[in-house]
């Protein structure tokens, strides 16, 4: 019954999506179980709708008034209907006394009872759109980490870090739209009747069944769409330019001036029309794509400034970098890091062009000369 999942309270974080651990952990139990989707959908859209889309805050606030209530009638009451260890809802090991299991039941019953009329009232006075019951979930992979996971219309995602992917809950049902903020590489599942949407903040990508990966973290000055087969069609979102690429092209659009965001029309029309088309990069020594180069978990800079450099080891290594001088920023290397640790990766750039570094314990690591 969708109603159970309400009773799990990492559900209800997985809900109000404040708890990165429970959502990563509802994510994972989704994949495994895909034929509980439907159901998981039902059970969010129960717990949107029955608490009137009101804030965290407010909804906290009447979820504990519901515990006090609860507790005051079996305050040692085991509440969770599910257990994390083998992921299978069971029921109360134990009884305490009859009358307090009595108790405890008319209590729930009756909430779920009022779950259900409101419910049903609720779903009557929404409007018909398409949007009415849009819910997304998340799929993130925080700074230190990479993630691999599958969609539901079967494509093949890996996350790299300090990314977020929002997946609506009509994914695959009416369409197959994601919103990416940071890097994903892709296999998309071929569907010519529903072609596979990516948004980012600057460009969208369409695809019908394809590799390739697509970069749009917001702190980085560009973003980047790289295909290695297939074919994508691709929106430049401020002068509605379309590209189509081939395989093993990229197009890199730059979305800053000077290192500042750009903020005025002017600026950012300009800024679209620089775009440019490339064939991607192999690597000499064994003619890995150093676009892709992250999915092995392999750092691999050409030409790059340290500025820019020191953004993907900020998400690589889970710190923060701070420079005391700028014109160390525009240092520029060529290297490959393989499973090296951030002090390695430090101590072998100082070997290119020196520069002192040490790191507080707060792990941000101070840069100077």
């Amino acid at each position: 019954m969708a109603e159970d999942f309400l009773m799990e309270e990492s559900f209800v974080n997985f809900c109000l999506e404040r708890n990165l651990e429970d959502a990563a952990f509802w994510n994972r139990w989704l994949e495994t179980h895909p034929e509980k989707v439907k159901e998981v959908d039902l059970a969010k859209q129960l717990y949107y709708l029955l608490n009137g889309y009101i804030t965290a805050t407010e909804l906290k606030e009447n979820k504990l008034i519901f515990l006090e209530k609860f507790q005051a009638i079996s305050s040692e009451e085991e509440m969770t209907m599910m257990q994390r260890n083998n992921l299978a809802f069971r029921k109360r090991a134990y009884l305490k006394s009859a009358i307090l299991s009595i108790a405890a039941a008319a209590v729930i019953a009756a909430f779920l009872l009022v779950f259900r009329m409101q419910f049903n009232q609720t779903k009557k006075s929404l409007p018909a759109t398409d949007h009415a019951m849009n819910i997304p979930y998340l799929q993130i992979s925080k700074p230190g980490e990479r993630k691999a996971f599958q969609l539901p219309d079967g494509t093949q995602v890996t996350l790299n870090a300090g990314s977020v992917i929002h997946i609506s809950d009509q994914f695959n049902k009416k369409n197959r739209e994601i919103s990416l903020e940071g890097e994903a590489f892709f296999d998309v599942a071929r569907n010519p009747l529903k072609p596979f949407i990516i948004h980012t903040a600057h460009m969208d990508v369409r695809v019908m069944g394809t590799v390739f990966n697509v970069r749009a973290y917001p702190s980085d000055n560009e973003v980047e769409t790289a295909l290695v087969s297939g074919s994508v069609e691709v929106l430049l979102k401020e002068n509605q330019k379309r590209i189509i690429l081939h395989p093993n092209e990229k197009v890199v659009l730059p979305i800053s001036i000077s290192g500042d965001q750009a903020g005025k029309a002017a600026d950012r029309q300009q800024i679209q029309n620089a775009y440019r088309i490339s064939g991607l990069a192999h690597h000499l020594s064994d003619s890995t794509v150093s676009e892709l180069s992250w999915i092995q978990n392999r750092l691999i800079f050409e030409h790059t400034r340290f500025g820019d450099l020191a953004r993907q080891l900020e998400r690589w290594y889970d710190v923060h970098i701070e420079f005391r001088d700028t014109a160390i920023m525009e240092y520029r290397y060529t290297a490959t890091f393989d499973k090296n640790t951030i002090i390695q990766v430090l101590e072998a750039l100082k070997l290119s062009r020196n520069f002192n570094y040490y790191m507080d314990d707060n792990n941000k690591i101070i840069i100077s000369k």
